[in-house]
């Protein structure tokens, strides 16, 4: 029989952690809650929606290993797929709500079951019962789910890297296995390093790092469990690593660009380790490297001022950070897990040594090592480093481990207040939210997040009525040169090609649904190779820049056409081209092409020849 004591009891713990997880999952997504269903929120969440819509629609024996076609068409390309439980979560509700609410859904679910993963794992760790730990799983769980690390996938629109819930569930079997329960544990253990694998090899990475601390603490008195739980650790990861650092899919097809650490950074970013003190109180340089660790940002609040759009993720937290302290002061198993967090902390930092944002030289002009650098040569370690292309994600486990170091302290704390009166406790359930409270309000990746609406392109909502499924071009960025800039550019000076912009017209798949010549990769072309060198390219391109005498698409368009494209839209209004420009090139298009729909918001959908048969 349940007795009132225990139901209070119960409710205090799990129910509130799963109230407030919820409430935390809306906040650090905001605006995302205002419109669920008409936007994304994330700097690469409109990208990662058209890769996401094949995702949910592709036969799941496709998963492993993605062979698109509807980017870079047509010759589409193959990538190597992460956050597939995320968008399998979103695949599961897309019959009952859409593409664009069921994406949202999943990233609200993973932000909200993260926290209460991680509070979990804290009551399996300390041996409590879920509903015996009142406060002190709430302040873990946000310890590690509502780190700045975790903001900033979201602010990012990283959705593979939303999934502390399986970290925690390969934690949680860990633990079990170590305890004993060989089987139940086992299970959970391969389940979590699965899953969790299959999210983002970085959000394991961290933890793996640290395991040969723990283990080694261990082994004296649970050697066989320890030894049990490796083999199984090494018997998933062989075929992850095999797929993640073996294959370089998609690069060729530029379907994926690979961020990947600065090894030798310009003259413009070193600075003498004898001027190291005055970086401390100047401005980052231009093109701050944000793909490592920084040992200033990483006890600094505040927002990014180191340039570029995406935001710094290595902020620890001096919540946490103190909470961890108090409990290695504490509890002997909170000591080994603060050592634990050194080998993954060490290689965040880069393979040389920066200090918020500089390049740290001697004073004969060489970088100063650090281990990542120095261990990429060696011959069996190399191999397995070289695949941390991102280190500063390594954070993701430290997280973890910091928010259970503080296990012990938030305990005492909250056994003080509870003897205690009514408002000391009330004080300390406030402060048990403090730890990603602090992040929110002051953190790098604070919300609002960049938030992308639906686009309602007039052209793109008539295309999606026609019966023809052929693939489509568009301009901009037809015509425009990757890294020089489009020859009837509104400024008349040639720029780099507009982000936001590649992002809108990659978006637009969830509304027309056709096949792209876009490539979700822009560093070399934003076509694939076929669209970059065809005709078509270099007759906009001429009409663009009025050197095209007489203007025409006609001979170019069937080129296209015989490709496999069937459509050409041009967004007009803009303020990408100049006016002049946009006017040449709807004339040629006029004169030489069917003319489809015409939308009140300045785009034209306009039909490419069908190929001529045999």
């Amino acid at each position: 029989m349940v007795t009132r004591s225990r139901l209070s009891s119960w409710a205090s713990g799990g129910l509130v952690v799963i109230a407030v997880a919820l409430c935390w999952s809306i906040l650090a997504s905001w605006p995302l809650a205002l419109d669920p269903v008409g936007q994304v929120v994330g700097e690469k969440m409109p990208r990662g929606m058209a890769f996401g819509m094949w995702l949910m629609r592709a036969p799941l024996s496709a998963w492993w290993q993605a062979d698109l076609e509807h980017l870079a068409a047509p010759s589409g390309g193959a990538l190597v797929p992460v956050g597939l439980p995320q968008w399998g979560i979103a695949r599961l509700l897309l019959p009952l709500t859409g593409p664009v609410l069921a994406a949202n859904l999943s990233i609200l679910f993973h932000l909200a079951i993260g926290v209460v993963g991680v509070a979990r794992l804290a009551t399996v760790w300390a041996g409590a019962r879920w509903w015996g730990g009142g406060l002190t799983p709430l302040a873990v769980g946000l310890s590690a789910g509502g780190a700045t690390s975790v903001l900033a996938a979201v602010s990012a629109g990283q959705v593979e890297n939303l999934g502390l819930v399986y970290l925690a569930l390969a934690g949680e079997g860990a633990i079990r296995v170590l305890r004993g329960r060989l089987w139940g544990g086992a299970l959970l253990l391969v389940m979590g390093l699965t899953l969790t694998f299959l999210s983002s090899p970085y959000l394991l990475m961290g933890t793996l790092l640290a395991a040969p601390v723990l283990a080694g603490a261990a082994m004296r008195r649970h050697a066989v469990p320890v030894v049990t739980a490796a083999v199984l650790v090494v018997l998933v990861s062989v075929p992850f690593v095999h797929r993640y650092g073996g294959a370089r899919a998609g690069e060729a097809d530029r379907l994926a660009c690979p961020a990947v650490v600065e090894r030798s950074p310009g003259a413009e970013r070193r600075l003498p380790v004898a001027e190291a003190l005055a970086a401390l109180h100047g401005p980052p340089p231009v093109g701050a490297d944000l793909l490592v660790a920084d040992p200033v940002r990483m006890f600094a609040p505040g927002r990014s001022d180191a340039g570029g759009h995406h935001a710094p993720m290595d902020y620890l937290g001096w919540v946490v950070l103190t909470a961890a302290v108090g409990g290695a002061w504490l509890d002997r198993r909170s000591r080994w897990l603060l050592l634990a967090c050194l080998p993954p902390l060490v290689l965040a930092l880069g393979p040389y040594l920066q200090l918020r944002g500089w390049a740290l030289t001697t004073a004969d002009g060489a970088l100063i090592p650090l281990p990542l650098g120095l261990a990429s040569g060696l011959p069996l370690v190399g191999p397995v480093l070289e695949t941390i292309q991102v280190p500063v994600r390594l954070l993701f486990g430290v997280s973890l481990l910091l928010a259970l170091a503080g296990l012990p302290a938030w305990s005492r704390l909250e056994r003080w207040a509870r003897r205690r009166g009514p408002a000391i406790r009330l004080g300390i359930g406030v402060l048990a939210l403090a730890p990603a409270a602090e992040p929110l309000l002051m953190g790098a990746a604070a919300p609002p997040m960049p938030a992308w609406p639906v686009p309602q392109t007039a052209a793109w909502r008539a295309l999606a009525l026609q019966g023809d499924h052929r693939a489509l071009v568009e301009t901009p960025v037809l015509g425009w040169g990757p890294r020089s800039g489009a020859p009837g550019h509104a400024s008349q000076v040639p720029a780099a090609p507009p982000l936001s912009w590649i992002n809108h017209l990659t978006f637009g798949h969830v509304v027309h649904g056709r096949p792209m010549a876009i490539a979700m990769c822009v560093e070399q072309g934003f076509h694939s190779p076929e669209v970059e060198a065809s005709a078509m390219q270099a007759a906009v391109a001429a009409i663009l820049a009025g050197q095209a005498d007489p203007p025409s698409l006609g001979e170019a368009a069937q080129e296209l056409g015989a490709l496999g494209f069937g459509w050409y839209v041009i967004h007009t209004r803009t303020g990408l081209l100049a006016p002049p420009a946009e006017a040449r090139l709807l004339a040629a298009a006029r004169a030489d092409l069917e003319l489809v729909a015409e939308g009140e918001d300045g785009s034209y959908l306009f039909r490419l020849p069908t190929p001529a048969g045999p």
